[in-house]
């Protein structure tokens, strides 16, 4: 049913940018998906699965998800493909789909709590001390304390 000739549809699910596939929002986003009959690909930013270390992560636009999004419709060509962001995953697929313009392989995408403008969202968040403090916590765990030796001269 899902080899190379198959036409069911293909979701690319991306999270956001505390996360990575095996959150549970994504792996309740995949299910949703399964029960329609369809196809899934959860693909992991780079920087964001804590067994590979030295990866920096990308917020913006990722050539992993491209690279992926390349094999996936290689792989099934006629399949039609789909790609869901949540958060910074969210970024990436806005960021993605406008960069490929009219050669975007993707039949759809859905942008799920984009930010809109990162630099300015953060600049607004930072006047609020639980906020920024929640928000530096989160961004030291997750990424600095991770990939210290990205962050520091040579």
């Amino acid at each position: 049913a899902f080899g190379a000739d198959s036409t069911v549809p293909i979701v690319f699910v991306l999270h956001g940018v505390d996360g990575n596939a095996g959150k549970a929002y994504n792996r309740h986003m995949a299910k949703l998906i399964w029960k329609e009959g369809w196809r899934c690909v959860l693909p992991t930013r780079r920087g964001c699965n804590p067994a590979i270390a030295n990866q920096k992560s990308y917020e913006y636009y990722d050539p992993d998800f491209a690279l992926v999004v390349r094999h996936v419709a290689a792989a099934f060509p006629r399949a039609k493909l789909y790609a869901i962001g949540m958060s910074a995953g969210a970024n990436i697929v806005t960021k993605y789909a406008g960069m490929t313009g009219t050669e975007c392989p993707l039949s759809g995408a859905v942008s799920v709590g984009n930010g809109y403008d990162w630099d300015e969202g953060t600049q607004h968040l930072s006047k609020r001390w639980i906020w920024n403090y929640i928000i530096m916590y989160t961004s030291r765990r997750q990424f600095y304390y991770k990939h210290e030796e990205l962050y520091t001269d040579p």
